[in-house]
């Protein structure tokens, strides 16, 4: 009996995921409709010199990914907003200088365009050089 409460419960996932997908195809057909989902996101490609801990990059990449979400408002948003990501991120940038002299490589933000296949644009990479 627990058996099949389970699978109806992953039916009504699996429908409910359906739905979702139908409704947002009927999005991109109907030219009206310019709603467009457009997500920030950060792309660490960065390492630490010296005696520093996985945890400094990984709260480098919070700190990114928290202002990413702030300006987004969530997960997500519909209009553009590539200026004010980019403010945010480099204060995000700024604030790394003197908090974190020890990262080194770069950090991408990539613009994607949920519905479009594309995989989207960097629209700005930022470059940590270790202080000597």
């Amino acid at each position: 009996n627990m058996k099949i409460k389970r699978t109806l419960k992953s039916l009504a996932a699996l429908m409910c995921a359906a739905v979702m997908a139908v409704s947002l195809a009927a999005c991109s057909d109907n030219e009206e409709v310019t709603a467009q989902l457009i997500m920030y996101t950060s792309e660490p490609a960065i390492g630490i010199m010296g005696d520093g801990s996985i945890e400094i990059l990984m709260a480098v990449i919070d700190d990114y990914d928290n202002a990413l979400k702030e300006v987004m408002g969530g997960d997500y948003c519909t209009t553009d907003k590539d200026k004010e990501v980019i403010a945010a991120c480099d204060k995000v940038f700024q604030s790394h200088q003197s908090k974190y002299p020890q990262v080194e490589g770069t950090m991408s933000i990539r613009k994607t365009f949920v519905i479009s296949s594309s995989e989207g644009t960097i629209i700005k990479t930022y470059t940590y050089e270790p202080s000597k």
